[in-house]
């Protein structure tokens, strides 16, 4: 074994990439992830730096991450939306989301 000073775990490294040892007598094995479904995709949207640091002011404020805040934000417009529109249940929706987000305005500007 021979010590590489510039990086310190080469030696390490080529001993795990060499182990004879392992190879061909692993067995793979499914691991249950729960509260883990399909993988999430990612969208990227681009803000003013004004309003994102706003969006970060609000969301510390409420002892949650901005995206998280911004995601549930969009997913409760979505469920407004998909309400049959005109009807009690969509509307009252809509009318949940906007009284939300008049908090959060209130709430920043107190």
């Amino acid at each position: 074994m021979t010590t590489n000073a510039t990086d310190p775990l080469a030696d390490e490294r080529q001993e795990w990439d060499n182990a004879e040892h392992l190879s061909g007598k692993g067995r793979r094995v499914e691991v249950a992830r729960p509260g883990i479904g399909e993988a999430k995709a990612t969208l990227a949207v681009r803000f003013d730096p004004s309003d994102l640091d706003r969006l970060r002011q609000m969301a510390d404020d409420q002892g949650a991450g901005v995206t998280q805040m911004v995601r549930s934000w969009v997913l409760e417009r979505m469920a407004a939306e998909r309400a049959e529109p005109g009807s009690i249940d969509g509307t009252l929706s809509l009318m949940e989301a906007a009284m939300e987000n008049l908090r959060r305005i209130a709430t920043q500007h107190s």
